[in-house]
């Protein structure tokens, strides 16, 4: 398959590999496809993943988050039961 992109495409594309982000052209292509497809399968209603995010930032400042530290006690506590 032959894909022609415009040139602030093929501009970022090849400033990604030069920047050593990806090996090939090919690998940009196929890491934009793959962010396409994922955000495909993420299927919230208008607005609701802004409610999600705001109910979480809620969370946190009211106290009841969790630290980085914490999560990794727990299942490193699980993994040793």
């Amino acid at each position: 398959m032959k894909v022609e992109l415009k040139p602030v495409f093929e501009q970022f594309v090849v400033a990604q590999v030069n920047a050593g982000r990806f090996e090939s052209a090919d690998a940009v292509v196929e890491a934009a496809l793959s962010r396409l497809q994922f955000d495909d399968t993420i299927d919230f209603a208008p607005g609701e993943l802004d409610r999600l995010l705001a109910e979480g930032e809620k969370s946190l400042r009211d106290g009841r988050g969790y630290t980085l530290d914490a999560v990794r006690q727990h299942f490193s506590a699980k993994t040793a039961e």
